[in-house]
């Protein structure tokens, strides 16, 4: 579909990466400063699943969904051996 973006959805668009940008970055400096103890906590965890869904849904928007899925898939189970 090709349309031209509103000027208030280019906005929330711009505020959408730049969002997901920083708490992307505060997850990934928790990881790697906590190491292993970053999964003990439940919060931690939705914290990451919140960040993975927001850059799904970024890069969604502009690759095809089936690459999306299979990069979903192989960060799910990346994360999943890593808590057990």
């Amino acid at each position: 579909m090709n349309y031209v973006l509103q000027p208030e959805r280019k906005i929330l668009t711009i505020l959408d990466g730049v969002l997901t940008g920083i708490f992307a970055s505060e997850c990934l400096l928790k990881l790697f400063a906590l190491d292993k103890h970053y999964f003990n906590d439940v919060w931690n965890l939705y914290e990451m699943l919140t960040v993975i869904a927001s850059v799904t849904d970024i890069f969604s928007k502009q690759i095809p969904p089936l690459f999306i899925l299979c990069h979903s898939l192989f960060i799910g189970v990346v994360v999943a051996t890593k808590t057990f």
